[in-house]
């Protein structure tokens, strides 16, 4: 398993949903989802990308942990606002420059 592309039906990914999916190593999330559970990614340790295609979802704490490996979570340009009010938007995956369709 090395990416993922989850359902549009799915609204929520349970805490340690791919938690030690060690091989994944790019997910994209798409507009549905409004919550992320607790270490829902945990030690992806390849995981380097996260595309998310809606606002901001709910999340857990540790959503990331241990991925080391993870340099960019890409948001839709509309949705702006919503993760730059997010709780957790200073992590130090969050990058703040713009390209294309997404901030990155």
């Amino acid at each position: 398993l090395t990416d993922i592309s989850i359902r549009d039906t799915v609204t929520s990914i349970g805490s340690g949903a791919f938690s030690g999916c060690t091989n994944l190593t790019e997910i994209i999330i798409p507009n549905n989802v409004t919550s992320i559970g607790k270490q829902a990614f945990d030690s992806c340790k390849k995981l380097t990308e996260v595309s998310m295609e809606g606002a901001a979802p709910e999340m857990g704490e540790d959503v990331f942990y241990s991925c080391n490996k993870l340099t960019t979570i890409n948001v839709p340009r509309r949705h702006l606002a919503t993760y730059q009010k997010a709780p957790w938007n200073d992590s130090e995956y969050y990058h703040d420059y713009y390209e294309d369709e997404y901030y990155y």
